[in-house]
Parts: structure tokens; sequence; C-alpha cells
């Protein structure tokens, strides 16, 4: 009897288990590695991107990015290209930025894999044909500026200013000055300079193919 009752009893926690069991969300496990959990990737921008033989900077958003982890974008051909840490900057646990070429319209796929060899995967469309035509100035913002011993800043407005560009300002005894780059898009630059000098400068856009803009005058007032 006292056997006949401990079968009895798994038996009944047998059909338990499978009772339970039968209940829950079926999921495929992954093995936690030294983050937990495995990346994921939320968004990418900027929204809008285009194509172009030059560089330009991704930043991935997401959870999970762990250091020394491997970015991989696939073309729509197939091709694959890896970028390490020579190529990631300002990481995060939840975004880094990736300067990447992308050179083809199509759907593209981006993947995080971490050190730990967890990874995660999204698509995302690239629209166009790439873009060679130099950048070109259509006016400056403000119109005019006032000599001053502190940085100021002015707005470049245009067309085709691509990722990695600079900024070139020529004061009036034509010397450069220092310019620094706040902000970049396709048709506007925010760019910093001193303007200690009155007179005429003039201003033009590099972008990183080496094409240039005209020159531009910016006039510098008392």
């Amino acid at each position: 009897m006292t056997i006949s009752r401990k079968q009895f009893l798994a038996s009944g926690i047998a059909l338990t288990i499978l009772a339970v069991a039968g209940c829950g969300t079926s999921t495929t496990p992954t093995s936690p590695g030294a983050g937990g959990t495995g990346p994921t990737i939320a968004s990418l921008s900027p929204s809008t991107i285009e194509p172009s033989p030059s560089s330009q900077t991704l930043t991935i958003s997401g959870t999970n990015f762990l250091t020394g982890l491997t970015f991989t974008l696939r073309s729509p051909d197939g091709t694959s290209s890896s970028y390490g840490s020579g190529s990631i900057s300002n990481q995060t646990s939840t975004s880094f930025g990736v300067s990447v070429v992308i050179n083809a319209s199509g759907s593209w796929t981006a993947s995080v894999k971490n050190v730990d060899g967890q990874e995660s995967s999204a698509t995302f469309s690239v629209a166009g044909a790439p873009s060679n035509s130099p950048p070109q100035i259509l006016s400056i913002t403000p119109g005019v500026l006032f000599r001053n011993a502190s940085l100021q800043s002015f707005t470049i407005n245009g067309q085709n200013f691509r990722s990695g560009a600079t900024v070139v300002v020529t004061n009036p005894a034509g010397s450069e000055i220092q310019t620094t780059i706040s902000s970049l898009s396709d048709n506007a630059i925010l760019a910093l300079a001193t303007f200690n000098t009155l007179g005429n400068y003039s201003v033009m856009v590099r972008n990183a193919d080496g094409s240039t803009s005209g020159l531009f005058s910016l006039t510098v007032s008392p």
C-alpha cells in the first residue's frame, strides 16, 4: 500500500507540472552573458538616411550595449562590413555613435553583437541615389556680424552638406580663422568663430570627399 501511494503522488505531481506548462507562453531561452540579457536596437538616427560615398555617423539607441561590442552593416547586395571600437564613439549602455559608409539605396540590416556573443538586428531603408554634388552656400544668418573678441555663432544655409564637412573662414587679411561646427545637416551648418577684425570675410564649405562650395562673403561691422 505504501508503494502504491507514492506512485499515485508521483503521478499527480507529473500531471500538475504538465498542466502548468501547457498554460505558459512559449519562448526560446538564451544564455545570459556579462550584461544579463542580450542587446536590443530600438532606433537609428538620423531617421532619414541618404546614400553617400563618404562616411556618415549613425546613432544607435537601445539597451544592453556592452563595452567592446561590434557593429555590422549588411548592404542590400548582401555585403557585410563590421565596425569595432575605432569607429564607435560616445558609447553608453543605451546608445552609441558609429561612423559608417552607406553608399546604396535599398534595405540595410544593422546588427549589434556584444562580447558575450549575444546579438540583435534591425532593418532600415535608404532612399535615393548617392549624391556627389558639391556643397552650395545659399545664405548665411545673421547677414551681418559685429566685431567681438568672443565666439559668435552663425548658420550657413545651403545644400549638399555631408557628414564630415568642414567650414573654412578667411579674414580680411587673407588668413584662415579657427572655426568649429556645432551641428550639421544636409542643408544647414551651425558654426562658431571669433570675428575680431572689421571688414569682409569669406566662408567656404568643404565636404569630406574634397568637393567645395563657392566663396560666400560675410561682413563684420563695428
